[in-house]
């Protein structure tokens, strides 16, 4: 089945394949990137929104696939060391990781993308929403340079496991390039109906790597203690 950006695969009874991926391009330290940034910042983050993707279904990460289009030394090399930092951070240290670089042509632009292998021990079950839900969105939308600058405000891996580990969290999706707006049309396909209040506006911009989620809450998610941005931008009507 797909389930937003993630494809579920039952392999046995009781344990369930989750495949999740996420691309680069245009960003790095060759000539013809558009934004100038150390590779091994482009690892960590792109690593590190497969990694939120997963943790947002409680998946088990076995295995990630990195792919770089640009040569090992000094790209891919760095790459792999900002996708190493990410793991360490999330308690992953030890998981394989496998890949390829270009080593045939030179690259004058960096891109490539990375798939994060994961297990589920049970049936995959679509979150239940219900009248009343209140929709949050979590953390500080941020592309770019903006990343950086609000790195203390973006929605972090462990904030996602606090929540989607809480009774009241019906649905956590990291946003991505789409913002919030994608989430809109999905809940609009799906028959959801929500009351946007005014500040959805205001925050529908692309959150680049899964710097902000949308949260799905019965209940009052404000009471969470925690410096990134909890804000309140609808109510979930039928």
């Amino acid at each position: 089945m797909k389930y937003r950006d993630i494809t579920i695969q039952a392999l046995k009874p009781d344990e369930y394949l989750a495949v999740i991926c996420d691309s680069y391009g245009g960003i790095g330290n060759l000539p013809m990137d558009q934004i100038h940034v150390s590779p091994q910042i482009v690892g960590y983050y792109t690593a590190m929104l497969c990694l939120k993707e997963c943790a947002s279904i409680q998946a088990k990460p076995f295995c990630l696939v990195n792919l770089v289009s640009a040569s090992f030394e000094p790209t891919g090399k760095g790459i792999l060391a900002g996708i190493q930092e990410a793991l360490t951070e999330a308690g992953l240290g030890s998981l394989p990781v496998n890949g390829s670089s270009e080593e045939n042509f030179k690259a004058v632009q960096t891109g490539g993308g990375m798939t994060l292998l994961a297990t589920l021990d049970r049936p995959f079950e679509l979150p239940q929403i219900r009248k009343g839900d209140q929709v949050y969105l979590v953390g500080e939308p941020s592309v770019g340079d903006a990343v950086i600058r609000n790195r203390d405000r973006i929605l972090t891996l462990d904030l996602i496991r606090e929540l989607v580990a809480q009774e009241g969290c019906i649905e956590l999706v990291p946003l991505g390039s789409g913002g919030l707006s994608t989430e809109k049309e999905r809940y609009e396909t799906l028959g959801t109906n929500i009351l946007w209040n005014p500040a959805y506006e205001e925050y529908n911009r692309s959150a680049g790597p899964a710097t902000a989620a949308l949260v799905v809450y019965r209940g009052d998610l404000a009471t969470c203690e925690t410096p990134i941005p909890i804000r309140r931008i609808g109510r979930v009507e039928s």
